[in-house]
């Protein structure tokens, strides 16, 4: 409300309390109702903002709120992302009234990653709304960087200690390779071989028995 009434330039304090009392609803819409009667019959006096809103407070705000909001604060760390930290943070301290600026700072940063409280402390923030602005660009900072490090090609290091270099398929054993030539020795051994026919035996001469002559065996003279 204390926005709206900066917002409207709304001054008067009568004027503020008619304006917050239309806006209440359910619960307090009725409690309202009980409460105006005994403004008319000069029971309790609820002629100003700062004593309507805390009639408000003292009758719908239960007295453990902010205890346990302040143990849950103190509980409080940055596990997850950023924004998630900082909204939890935020909704934790609408329920603590007298926190000091200070008290503020130092409990924001107490509770966020060593890396993160490093930077705001080497930007010497000195608020809790600067602190805030700080993380929300240090998020942007950290997915961008994520982003081109998923980009990057992954290099590979070479046996002998040198440079990077991408691997490619020849090394991996799938490429071409060229048959063994044959020494000089093994290539004379196998021309040096007799000729053998189609079952593996030398030639035999073919001519007659008898006398070895050319002639066959049944032309012979000496028969």
């Amino acid at each position: 409300m204390e926005q709206y009434f900066l917002a409207a330039n709304v001054e008067d304090e009568a004027r503020k309390v008619s304006t917050a009392t239309m806006y209440l609803t359910g619960d307090a819409k009725l409690w309202w109702r009980t409460k105006y009667s005994e403004i008319q019959a000069n029971q309790v006096r609820l002629d100003t903002w700062v004593l309507l809103r805390e009639a408000i407070r003292v009758q719908f705000f239960p007295e453990n709120v902010e205890y346990n909001a302040r143990r849950a604060l103190r509980k409080l760390e940055h596990t997850g992302s950023m924004q998630d930290y900082v909204k939890a943070f935020s909704a934790l301290m609408l329920d603590i009234r007298d926190m000091s600026e200070k008290d503020k700072l130092f409990t924001f940063m107490e509770g966020l990653k060593p890396w993160a409280r490093l930077e705001l402390q080497r930007q010497r923030v000195t608020d809790l709304g600067s602190a805030m602005t700080a993380v929300e660009h240090l998020t942007d900072f950290v997915l961008e960087t994520r982003k081109d490090r998923q980009t990057m090609p992954n290099p590979v290091q070479n046996k002998t200690g040198g440079a990077k270099s991408f691997r490619s398929n020849s090394n991996r054993g799938g490429g071409d390779r060229k048959p063994h030539a044959q020494t000089g020795s093994q290539g004379s051994s196998s021309r040096n071989k007799p000729q053998e026919n189609r079952q593996g035996a030398p030639q035999r001469n073919t001519g007659c028995f008898l006398c070895d002559g050319p002639h066959r065996y049944r032309n012979c003279p000496k028969k």
